[in-house]
């Protein structure tokens, strides 16, 4: 199977002498380009740096490259060339992002920019593992305590450790928009099958938070989880809208004023904004059980916590007319989470790679 090839590989990988100071983004996700490798794609874009993304993905390829953005097939012959050929490999998942390559630290300079600050268990945490096989020089972080998760979720040492901050929060600090009249809710996955329902609320009345939301004028946005199932449509509401799982997160959050989330990562980045949360952990039991969590839940979850409609609308009331509320804790938890508030962490990336050029 592929472990097998990525061995073989890795081993004709080694034998080949890689001259060209350039980047390649492998992007696993297939449907788009989000977060931390669209961001830094961006930068890279930006600042004129040679670089390829690769995906499995014909659509995404054609997408991107209408978008300016250097792209090229997993399973073409250009691909293959710039594997053999390149200098830096980027990658934010796991081994199965660079399909049907391999990652070689030896031979490449492997940075993990992964895709958000952990909180529920990740790696090495979890009794099953897909990435035994996945190897990288560094991975970046927001943070002191993030370096220290990632070191026990990777069985790393702290010299893998990049405290750059991440690649997409560069966004949030870099603008001063002020939020619109808008409220998003982003629940994180769940790692049993069944079909989730959105707002799985005992007394669920979806009439009535519409007009709840229509009266004091906001919108509430529902944005599932790229890897949930669910089959429901709000159409037929003025003021609840769903949107596309891969729609970029960051935007959404520049123009929320609230965030609704239950255990999603999502949030450690909404703490730079210091703008109202509101926490919906309703299944927190099968959650910490099936899945768990690095940290305890509730001393890092700076709101309301709600189990019921009628506590989120009035969570929603709260906050509506006094968004400091919890800013206190917001902000302990922001100094916590976050050591760069500076819009540089694509910089600080881009000057490890650099050095490494130098050292060619």
């Amino acid at each position: 199977g592929f472990k097998f090839w990525s061995k073989i590989l890795l081993v004709f990988s080694r034998l080949v002498k890689r001259k060209k100071n350039a980047i390649l983004i492998f992007n696993g996700r297939k449907k788009s380009l989000v977060g931390n490798q669209l961001y830094f794609v961006k930068y890279l874009k930006k600042i004129g740096a040679d670089y390829t993304v690769i995906s499995s993905s014909r659509n995404l390829i054609k997408t991107l490259n209408l978008n300016g953005i250097n792209a090229s097939f997993s399973y073409s012959l250009i691909a293959f060339r710039k594997f053999f050929s390149f200098k830096i490999t980027i990658v934010s998942h796991g081994m199965y992002d660079v399909k049907p390559y391999c990652l070689d630290t030896k031979s490449q300079l492997v940075i993990n920019i992964w895709h958000g600050s952990p909180v529920k268990k990740i790696g090495k945490f979890l009794s099953k593992s897909n990435n035994e096989f996945f190897d990288f020089s560094y991975i970046t972080v927001n943070s002191e305590i993030e370096g220290e998760t990632m070191m026990k979720a990777f069985e790393i040492g702290k010299e893998k450790i990049l405290k750059t901050g991440l690649c997409k929060n560069d966004s949030l600090l870099s603008e001063n928009r002020n939020p619109k009249k808008e409220i998003i809710y982003l629940p994180t996955f769940r790692d049993w099958k069944d079909s989730i329902s959105l707002f799985p609320f005992a007394d669920r009345n979806l009439k009535q938070l519409d007009t709840f939301l229509n009266k004091i004028g906001y919108k509430l946005i529902v944005k599932p989880h790229v890897n949930s199932i669910h089959n429901e449509e709000f159409d037929h509401f003025k003021k609840i809208k769903i949107i596309d799982s891969n729609y970029d997160i960051q935007e959404l959050i520049l123009n929320s004023s609230i965030l609704i989330t239950d255990y999603s990562g999502v949030f450690i980045d909404f703490l730079l904004l210091n703008r109202p949360i509101i926490f919906y952990p309703y299944d927190l039991e099968r959650y910490t059980k099936e899945r768990g969590f690095i940290y305890n839940y509730n001393d890092i979850t700076p709101g309301y916590h709600v189990k019921s409609q009628n506590e989120m609308i009035k969570a929603i009331n709260q906050y509506v007319k006094n968004p400091s509320i919890h800013s206190n804790e917001r902000q302990i938890l922001k100094n916590k989470f976050h050591d760069h508030f500076d819009a540089k962490a694509c910089e600080r990336i881009y000057t490890v790679i650099k050095e490494y050029f130098k050292k060619c």
